[in-house]
């Protein structure tokens, strides 16, 4: 499970974000028959490249100097090892760093509009979570990147789930109750510290 702290705001309003039960500690799972349990789609680097610009465009990020990527590093992960940062390093030796949740988001990004656009991923092809491993596969030749080092040609994204991944999953949800669990207890252990209060 990922972490509201490291996923979304914690301020102006935004602070119950911090709050332990929303953390992401380490669980039990059942939802190995989930359809996105795992799943790998593959880019061309420059398209990824293009995307990731577009999207720190978008957001006031600076990243317009990424090159051709070279490697994607786990730069951090949450109390339950779930990465929570990211670190892209180009052919020119950059290195970028980037939220777990900003980088799902950035590897769906799309590019302009009208000829040479890159539009916004088909539902086979999107970045479905932030939990991810990025396998670089160099190009077949030399390149032509700025550094006149091999540069990818094709990267491999491998991920677990779908979306942000805080809180319950519903496929987890799903498996327990198959197995006779009721749901107090699961919420105990999607949000683990939290307390159930009858409120009416």
């Amino acid at each position: 499970p990922a972490s509201a702290g490291a996923i979304w705001p914690t301020n102006n309003g935004l602070e119950f974000n911090l709050a332990p039960p929303l953390q992401g500690e380490s669980r039990s799972w059942a939802c190995q028959a989930a359809p996105v349990f795992s799943w790998e789609v593959v880019r061309k680097n420059d398209e990824l490249v293009r995307r990731i610009r577009a999207w720190g465009r978008d957001v006031g990020k600076r990243l317009n100097g990424l090159d051709r990527i070279k490697a994607v590093e786990v730069a951090g992960r949450n109390a339950a090892g779930r990465p929570n940062a990211y670190t892209i390093t180009d052919i020119r030796g950059q290195t970028f760093r980037l939220s777990a949740e900003e980088m799902r988001v950035a590897c769906n990004a799309p590019d302009g509009v009208g000829a040479g656009s890159l539009p916004a991923p088909r539902q086979g092809d999107v970045v479905r979570s932030n939990d991810l491993e990025f396998i670089v596969v160099p190009a077949s030749g030399p390149s032509a990147g700025s550094a006149g080092a091999p540069a990818g040609g094709d990267v491999r994204i491998r991920g677990h789930g779908y979306g942000h991944g805080v809180g319950l999953c519903q496929y987890c949800a799903k498996g327990f109750a198959e197995k006779g669990m009721d749901a107090p207890t699961m919420l105990r252990i999607f949000y683990p510290g939290a307390r159930i209060d009858r409120s009416y």
